[in-house]
């Protein structure tokens, strides 16, 4: 995958050349947007054309192993002996109907991610509540009103949980072997309206992201227009690499809980 990921064409072109000498067989790695990825990934089901090997997003683990397109893997895993070598967590987002489809490869946290030169200019801190942020926000925004104090994209619903969580509610909750959807509690909904208030009343966000994908947040931060803005443990480079100016001027805070620590389960894997 690619977008907010650092560029990898250099590192698999070594795994190919590698791979090419162990098996004799030619890799070929096809790099795809993460923001295209799962419609891509749908239609090769259907049509039957699907690749030999895929990273995926876990969220898309179950639902690929359910349409019978993934392949089980504790066989492979069993007969490497490296079962306990792995991340309990990861196994546990790559297993469905208690059986391995998604290889753990790596994972990280998501942070909500500032501009320090912006912040520094502005006078404000970075937040460790809800109500520090909307003060950094509005600091921001009054320092820079051409510029976005925080992101709030309309299309990348990972930021939205942890605001849920943050709140004390949950986005689903097992109730025997049933999912039961927990967005309509009131702590959810309080989560909720906090973050999209951000951009609807606050006004601290832009109309144009509410169509911003996980790649324009990054686009848009890179270029020294976004304030603050939720990104995961793995677009540092990629920031620097889009714009090298900006080495040395952003840094990163946990996720704040509404009256301060750290909202829960900000994270990510990748299978």
């Amino acid at each position: 995958m690619q977008g907010t990921n650092p560029d990898a064409e250099d590192f698999f072109a070594d795994v190919s050349t590698a791979f090419e000498e162990q098996t004799g067989a030619t890799l070929d790695v096809e790099f795809v947007e993460w923001g295209d990825a799962h419609d891509r990934f749908v239609t090769s089901i259907a049509g039957g054309t699907t690749p030999d090997v895929a990273e995926t997003g876990t969220t898309w683990t179950p639902e690929f192993a359910d349409a019978g397109a993934l392949a089980p893997l504790d066989e492979y895993v069993d007969g490497a002996g490296i079962g306990d070598d792995l991340v309990e967590g990861l196994v546990e987002a790559g297993t469905y109907d208690e059986q391995l489809y998604g290889m753990p490869w790596y994972a990280g946290v998501r942070s909500l991610v500032y501009n320090t030169e912006m912040f520094e200019q502005a006078g404000v801190e970075p937040p460790t509540t809800w109500a520090e942020l909307e003060e950094a926000a509005a600091g921001l925004k009054e320092e820079y009103p051409d510029k976005i104090a925080v992101a709030v994209p309309g299309d990348a619903e990972f930021t939205v949980y942890p605001w849920v969580w943050g709140a004390g509610g949950e986005v689903a909750t097992l109730e025997g072997d049933t999912w039961t959807s927990g967005l309509d509690s009131p702590e959810s909904q309080e989560g909720i309206e906090f973050w999209t208030g951000l951009a609807t009343e606050g006004d601290y966000s832009s109309e144009g992201a509410t169509t911003w994908r996980e790649t324009d947040v990054l686009d848009a931060f890179a270029a020294g227009d976004v304030g603050m803005a939720v990104m995961g443990s793995w677009t540092p480079a990629a920031i620097v690499e889009a714009n090298a100016d900006m080495e040395g001027k952003f840094a990163a805070v946990p996720i704040p809980g509404k009256e301060g620590g750290i909202a829960p389960r900000s994270s990510a894997a990748r299978t």
